[in-house]
């Protein structure tokens, strides 16, 4: 299936479409798990702040490209539209959202952990909509399988009636860590991924580690009391 659908004079990316589809998405969702998790009040919008945490991250993503071809980019300033900085532009992004959400904190009240529930939401969500892109070229039941078990998980962890809380997003991560390795195993590219196979398997062990630490800690301080 072709990519491009042509409007007159434009050529449209269908995939691009897709991710802007999914920044969308993820300040819709990230909106109303807030209004139906959180009982505390913040000085903006759930879903201003997630499309300002897209627009830092993928800003910062884009121009990484200047630190690896500087006179590619000086050249042509139109190759930043098509060429990212890679996995050494993804690191700069990751940093740039840390300082943006100690700012958020700082400035507008907004909590760690709330801003960690967005993030995720972002990410598992944009995990989804890259596997539905997949289907442009080619129906597979079980990328289907994938996307319907991602989705699944965010509606278990982020869309119950209790409220939101540290064990729920490590618990979320740690499955759709599994997930997502269990389906490159299943798709034969786990080899092709291996350094993102043996990054998300870390991860996957270090929220249970972390989860099993402050489990720990809540056991010790209720026998305390």
């Amino acid at each position: 299936m072709n990519d491009i659908i042509q409007i007159g004079p434009l050529n449209l990316y269908i995939p691009l479409l897709f991710y802007i589809g999914g920044i969308i998405l993820s300040g819709i969702i990230g909106n109303l798990v807030f209004n139906r998790k959180s009982t505390q009040s913040i000085d903006k919008k759930p879903g201003d702040v997630i499309f300002e945490y897209w627009f830092v991250f993928i800003v910062i993503w884009k121009l990484s490209y200047l630190f690896k071809h500087p006179a590619d980019l000086i050249e042509n300033p139109i190759a930043i539209i098509y060429f990212d900085g890679g996995i050494l532009g993804i690191l700069f992004g990751i940093i740039a959202l840390l300082l943006y959400s100690i700012r958020q904190k700082r400035y507008f009240r907004i909590s760690y952990l709330w801003q960690i529930a967005w993030w995720l939401l972002g990410i598992f969500i944009m995990l989804s909509i890259e596997q539905m892109i997949s289907l442009i070229y080619g129906f597979s039941f079980i990328v289907v399988f994938e996307v319907i078990i991602y989705l699944g998980i965010v509606v278990i962890y982020f869309f119950n009636s209790q409220p939101l809380t540290w064990f729920q997003l490590l618990g979320a991560s740690r499955w759709v860590a599994i997930n997502w390795v269990l389906f490159r195993v299943l798709d034969n590219s786990a080899e092709i991924f291996i350094f993102e196979v043996m990054t998300v398997l870390a991860i996957a062990v270090i929220t249970y580690i972390v989860e099993w630490i402050i489990d720990g800690r809540h056991k010790r301080g209720a026998l305390r009391k």
